[in-house]
């Protein structure tokens, strides 16, 4: 983003008013070599304008009274994008956060600047032991659910609860998609029978049982020995 220091402006591309002031679409660039290209009534930013920073990154959007209202589009320098909600020039409300490819990587709200409350990260989750995935759901084939610590405690999170549900090879309940009304697409459970009032929901957790060498399937531990006890 820009600089440290304050921005001193070097060149000043457009009309000015009476004052010496950029009035009406003018590009200025200062000594820290960024670049601010849109629209100003008597020097202050008013109306669409883009930042071209000295690092590669841009932000654009709409400004009312030199300070940057509403959307606002933030490109990172590797080509990710930050759509963002400002309130005088800073972050303030939902945003949605897409790496270069286009991926969701995070989705929440912003406060000052800052991350805040409750929020959605995207992240691989694949290639990290299975003891940091107990709390993780399959979404679809693309998209895994982790509800990380310390929400993995139903005292700090328990808007949804299906990635509490424990695995059996003789479930009971069977994941169903849900929308929720606040988080949007989650996985829910349902049961297939009539329970007992004691008696715990557990689920079939469909791990692809196909051997992968001499380690076999590539599953936790606790499946394998569970998965040989059920065939044994």
């Amino acid at each position: 983003m820009d600089s440290d220091d304050e921005n001193m402006e070097e060149v000043i591309e457009g009309p000015l008013d009476e004052d010496d002031q950029p009035h009406g679409f003018c590009t200025i660039t200062y000594s820290s070599s960024d670049r601010f290209e849109g629209h100003f009534v008597h020097g202050e930013k008013n109306g669409r304008g883009k930042f071209y920073f000295f690092d590669g990154s841009i932000l654009e959007g709409y400004y009312v009274d030199d300070a940057l209202q509403a959307q606002g589009v933030y490109t990172y320098e590797d080509g990710g994008v930050l759509h963002g909600t400002y309130l005088e020039g800073e972050l303030n409300g939902p945003a949605r956060e897409y790496d270069a490819e286009g991926r969701l990587i995070f989705k929440g709200q912003y406060k000052d600047n800052t991350r805040h409350g409750v929020c959605w990260l995207y992240y691989p989750v694949d290639s990290r032991d299975w003891s940091l995935n107990r709390n993780t759901i399959s979404l679809d084939e693309d998209v895994v659910l982790d509800v990380p610590e310390p929400y993995n405690n139903v005292k700090r999170y328990s808007a949804s609860l299906g990635h509490k549900a424990n695995h059996s090879f003789t479930p009971n309940c069977i994941y169903d998609p849900f929308v929720h009304p606040r988080f949007g697409p989650i996985k829910c459970i349902r049961t297939l029978r009539a329970v007992e009032s004691d008696e715990e929901l557990v689920v079939a957790y469909g791990y692809d049982h196909s051997p992968l060498g001499k380690s076999g399937p590539e599953v936790p531990e606790w499946y394998k020995q569970e998965l040989q006890a059920f065939e044994g």
